[in-house]
């Protein structure tokens, strides 16, 4: 079955723009989305994810965002709404809306802070599926949620036609995308979500990534997909080899959310994107000099 994704393997997760008092920066938005495509750093774009600061975010920011990216890149790369809250009720509103706007996918995370269990995680997903008819992608991050969707609630839920796709979060359950394959006879396509689990969930059979890293090195992380997938293990193994310390730079200092380096990377490449709002704060020199070293040289 044709889907939306089937040429999209490198999808970026896109950092929302603000200016330094914090509010949103729509210009710097259009100006990011059109640099990110057309210099080929991904294959289609996510609006208001965790690298958007989709929690700092009021709907009618987020909205902004979508209209943008529609307006903008509609019919060229597929645009994906996170649209995903802690409520159910809220999460069916604002994928309406962005349904409405013309998106062509939506984005939904594992409920946060609750902690629902596997039952509440399943209806969650199959409220928000019969609500809209636009295509679907599950959003698992344990890391940040505290919650793990499992292989059996994941194969609950492909009976939903358009529910097509798992972004998931590698690094924490490290054959979890095999699972999620098997468990669906192949029907969702598994995004790796940890750009320092690329190689090991392409070797599980995941289709692509959803990488903030590719802001910066998006050719680069394309090529390694299309070499692993073409059989050159050893290219893909070296290049990709060459671009963990700068991953690993995005999470100086115990930051675990990578979005205050990720928008210090772009503004040391020349596209300033503002500060991140609090409670997270801004690169410090010492955070930005590291980035500058380990930056690879063609970014």
């Amino acid at each position: 079955m044709k889907t939306i994704l089937d040429q999209a393997e490198v999808l970026i997760p896109l950092v929302t723009p603000f200016d330094a008092t914090g509010n949103l920066e729509r210009n710097v938005l259009k100006t990011l989305l059109d640099w990110l495509v057309e210099t080929g750093r991904c294959d289609g774009v996510i609006l208001t994810g965790t690298n958007g600061e989709f929690w700092a975010l009021d709907d009618v920011e987020k909205l902004d965002c979508y209209r943008i990216a529609v307006q903008q890149w509609k019919g060229k790369v597929p645009i994906i709404a996170a649209t995903g809250c802690t409520a159910t009720r809220e999460t069916i509103h604002l994928t309406k809306e962005a349904e409405h706007l013309g998106v062509d996918m939506a984005m939904v995370i594992v409920p946060p802070y609750g902690k629902p269990e596997p039952e509440g995680i399943y209806r969650h997903f199959a409220a928000v599926a019969e609500a809209v008819t636009i295509p679907l992608m599950i959003y698992n991050i344990p890391t940040f949620t505290g919650t793990n969707i499992d292989v059996e609630t994941v194969a609950r839920l492909a009976q939903y036609d358009h529910i097509i796709a798992i972004k998931d979060e590698a690094g924490v359950h490290a054959t979890q995308t095999a699972d999620f394959i098997q468990a669906t006879g192949g029907r969702m396509k598994v995004y790796n979500g940890d750009d320092k689990h690329i190689l090991q969930a392409l070797a599980e059979g995941a289709f692509g990534l959803v990488s903030g890293g590719a802001h910066v090195i998006g050719k680069e992380l394309k090529q390694v997909v299309k070499d692993f997938k073409a059989g050159r293990l050893a290219e893909a193994q070296t290049n990709y080899r060459r671009f963990i310390p700068f991953l690993k730079s995005l999470h100086q200092s115990g930051r675990a959310n990578p979005v205050p380096l990720l928008k210090a990377s772009l503004e040391i490449i020349g596209l300033p994107v503002g500060p991140p709002r609090l409670p997270f704060y801004p690169a410090t020199e010492e955070e930005r000099k590291v980035l500058r070293e380990r930056m690879p040289a063609k970014a």
